[in-house]
């Protein structure tokens, strides 16, 4: 069934727990509560951006520390969701989208120190 809110507020916090813990750099929210939530915790951006899944579905935004890449639902797709977002995440992969800084200038040695 559908849980309630009360579901959902209470599994938030395993949900942030993960999503740290796997230490993504790509966020692919699927569907608008879903993105709602990766909008409002982890970007700046919600208070300047309407949840139209269909304008959403497959655009880049820029979060604190994570890229975003929302998904419309996959039972609302219209005809060529599928291309835009299969384009959209080769586009991604071409890119650096790790959002890595190497640190290491400002350490003794020569060796990387690769943050996000």
């Amino acid at each position: 069934g559908t849980p309630s809110e009360d579901a959902y507020a209470d599994m938030e916090r395993f949900f942030d727990a993960e999503l740290r813990a796997i230490a993504a750099h790509v966020l692919l929210p699927v569907g608008a509560r879903a993105t709602d939530h990766v909008l409002r915790e982890y970007t700046a951006r919600a208070w300047k951006t309407d949840i139209d899944m269909e304008t959403l579905h497959a655009e880049e935004i820029l979060g604190s520390g994570w890229l975003v890449v929302p998904i419309r639902d996959p039972a609302e797709w219209a005809d060529g969701d599928g291309d835009r977002l299969v384009d959209s995440l080769r586009e991604l992969q071409s890119t650096d989208f790790r959002r890595e800084s190497d640190l290491g200038r400002f350490i003794a040695g020569s060796d990387p120190y690769l943050v996000r």
